[in-house]
């Protein structure tokens, strides 16, 4: 039988608390949504096997900082109300143009031979999967985004909360 506190998910996130980034499907979600952040990094007209690479590096990597030296318990120690707002600003930007940057780096890629255009409904395909995509890397973004506001400018000293 499961243990049931690995599948509890805390009633409420309270500032100041990383109780809720303890989950394990949150921690879950948040390597898949690394993964796919990773994805949406243009890898310069590459062939699969770099892209797998890189993907495969991204899913380790995220895994490793996420289980073994519990990243999204850090990042979250202390929730500031402002610098959430500013990530959240700052991910939507973000997401829209990782979009913008996928789909054109496609075509791109079509332009020049290096991918394949070998039906025609390819371009509505791209546009749909690099949509998914952009949203399920929306988590990744936010976190590195906060935790970028977090550690960098707070602590400098200018912007103190």
């Amino acid at each position: 039988m499961a243990n049931p506190d690995i599948f509890a998910i805390p009633s409420s996130l309270k500032c100041g608390s990383a109780d809720f980034m303890k989950n394990r499907r949150v921690q879950c979600a948040f390597v898949l949504s690394c993964t796919a952040l990773a994805a949406l990094v243009p890898y310069g007209h590459s062939t699969i096997p770099i892209l797998v690479v890189g993907l495969i590096a991204a899913f380790s990597s995220a895994a490793v900082i996420t289980f073994r030296f519990s990243f999204l318990e850090k990042i979250f120690d202390n929730v500031v109300r402002w610098q959430l707002i500013l990530a959240i600003v700052f991910t939507i930007v973000a997401a829209f143009n990782f979009y913008d940057n996928f789909c054109r780096s496609f075509h791109r890629g079509i332009e020049l031979g290096i991918l394949p255009n070998k039906f025609e409904g390819i371009s509505t395909f791209v546009h749909v999967v690099a949509g998914f995509t952009a949203t399920a890397a929306v988590p990744a973004a936010f976190v590195f985004l906060y935790g970028f506001i977090n550690r960098f400018l707070c602590r400098s000293g200018r912007f103190r909360s």
